[in-house]
């Protein structure tokens, strides 16, 4: 009861003048039958939406039950986890302690997403935009996320709401490099090659 209440809470947060949901009642049907969600490992080598989705349910998951850092350690697991199997298909080699931005940096520029290749001033603004956001995943992971030990003087506990902007974030961030992954691979005589 205590976890429906709290995911309940996560759509209709307590507010005054508002919806405030005090008691749940539910009954369990003896006769239907218990489901069962076979477990099994996710490999890189299987990303795709479902992968990505399975991801965000993680993350929504970890907000619903208020490990706001958790969940934005998740989030920025997700774009690391794609940019790794871009760079890993393309045949590009990484060192295994590269760091989020100089790996985002080569997946852009295997997507032709990096603001270089790029002449038009309001699309490179946009890249632009999305590069600042992932280096600054670096930062949120290590100041708000439960990645590192804390100080009692200088640790500062994210609220839902930041987790829910990051998790969000990192969502439509990894949709649009997995599409434009998918894109690439079928255009017609074209390899994509890192480029330096």
């Amino acid at each position: 009861k205590e976890e429906i209440m709290r995911a309940f809470h996560v759509l209709y947060p307590v507010r005054e003048g508002d919806i405030e949901i005090h008691y749940i009642e539910f009954l369990i049907d003896p006769d239907s039958p218990i489901p069962m969600t076979p477990r099994r490992a996710v490999h890189l080598d299987g990303v795709d939406y479902v992968y990505i989705t399975e991801q965000v349910e993680k993350c929504d998951s970890k907000i619903a039950s208020g490990d706001f850092e958790g969940a934005i350690t998740n989030a920025r697991n997700l774009i690391e986890s794609i940019c790794k199997y871009i760079l890993d298909d393309s045949g590009t080699e990484y060192d295994a302690k590269t760091d989020l931005p100089a790996l985002y940096k080569e997946t852009t520029k295997l997507l032709n997403m990096h603001p270089s290749q790029h002449i038009e001033a309001a699309f490179k603004k946009i890249l632009s935009g999305c590069f600042s956001i992932v280096q600054r995943f670096a930062t949120v992971r290590n100041e708000l996320s439960d990645a590192h030990g804390k100080s009692t003087k200088t640790h500062y506990k994210p609220d839902e709401r930041h987790a829910m902007f990051v998790v969000g974030v990192a969502k439509t961030l990894a949709d649009f490099m997995y599409a434009s992954f998918n894109e690439r691979k079928k255009l017609p005589n074209v390899e994509v090659h890192p480029t330096s």
